[in-house]
């Protein structure tokens, strides 16, 4: 058995240039990534883990099931052993919005703060003046 990494999908490996947009997988392969893949998988098993398929239902998600994701990743023929929303032990975690503790809680706080901020605009959170009129309608406020 070989030992297991786990790639995360959304930035890692499809480039995700305009963040989560509609949920589809809409963009090409992010540079080099194929290449290094192809360089570890006689060594390692490669898992890829991505929320678009968790089990949760998420509102955001239409591209919600593991075959898409699948097909995706068979169609710009990168390898894998399986696709997965759970994390699963590894001897390595590749994520663009993983923060490495390493006993320094000060950098945490210091890149949470970063990433926070880059996931609420992403996802719209907090943005009350665009929405406001969307909640008031939902509420039926007036």
């Amino acid at each position: 058995m070989k030992p297991r990494i786990m790639i995360d999908l959304d930035g890692v490996i499809h480039q995700y240039a305009k963040g989560f947009h509609d949920g589809t997988l809409y963009d090409g392969v992010m540079p080099g990534a194929k290449e290094f893949i192809d360089g570890m998988k006689d060594i390692y098993e490669v898992v890829i883990f991505t929320a678009r398929v968790s089990t949760t239902k998420d509102r955001f998600a239409p591209a919600s099931s593991i075959k898409y994701v699948e097909e995706w990743l068979n169609k710009h023929n990168i390898y894998f052993d399986m696709v997965t929303s759970d994390k699963l032990p590894a001897i390595a975690y590749i994520d663009d919005r993983a923060i490495e503790f390493k006993g320094d809680w000060d950098y945490v706080r210091e890149r949470f703060e970063i990433l926070d901020k880059e996931g609420k605009d992403e996802f719209g959170i907090n943005c009350w003046k665009k929405d406001i009129n969307k909640i008031m309608d939902k509420f039926d406020v007036k």
